[in-house]
């Protein structure tokens, strides 16, 4: 007899089963439904930028720049004044 054949032909088994199989169904029918419901219909999904999802984060951004004026050379790597950033090897 295998480990799991006396679970198999056992009442809570058959239970679970039961108990599983609709949810399971449902679940499997329903992905493929879900699939072709959005591939027949118009609708499409676009995600909020960043300002859409934290207002609050630009106008902290703007309070800066007007206490600190804009930012220098520095702060941009790729920029002209940046190049100091990188770093020089010895090749």
């Amino acid at each position: 007899m295998l480990p799991l054949e006396g679970f198999c032909t056992s009442a809570l088994a058959g239970y679970l089963n039961i108990l599983f199989f609709p949810m399971m169904a449902l679940l499997n029918l329903g992905i493929g439904y879900a699939q072709a419901w959005f591939a027949s219909s118009d609708w499409e999904f676009v995600e909020p930028t960043h300002e859409e999802i934290f207002p609050e984060l630009e106008t902290a951004k703007t309070v800066l720049r007007r206490a600190w004026g804009p930012d220098d050379g520095d702060a941009d790597a790729a920029g002209r004044c940046g190049a100091r950033l990188w770093p020089v090897s010895d090749d």
